[in-house]
């Protein structure tokens, strides 16, 4: 993490974060994922990274329907699909 800071690669610094956050989630760690998944979030739009971002809010959302945040994971779930839908047709 430190290294890609260091050099300002935003892609490689989202990575390791959005892992970060998968790790934090999986171990009960619930404030670390959130906060490590925006920060992944944010950095893949800075990137215009539609699949990271796809991938980030994914999980967020449903981190999110384990707290009962129903309202902010339907958010997150829909941009999710909409991102997925346009990289398919792409491909």
């Amino acid at each position: 993490e430190k290294l890609y800071r260091e050099e300002r690669h935003n892609l490689g610094l989202a990575q390791v974060l959005f892992s970060k956050g998968a790790l934090e989630r999986h171990l009960g760690q619930i404030e670390e994922a959130q906060k490590h998944y925006a920060e992944a979030e944010k950095l893949y739009r800075e990137e215009r990274d539609n699949l990271g971002l796809a991938k980030v809010l994914l999980s967020m959302a449903s981190l999110e329907l384990r707290l009962d945040q129903n309202e902010e994971a339907q958010k997150h779930y829909a941009e999710a699909e909409k991102l997925y839908d346009c990289i398919k047709k792409k491909y």
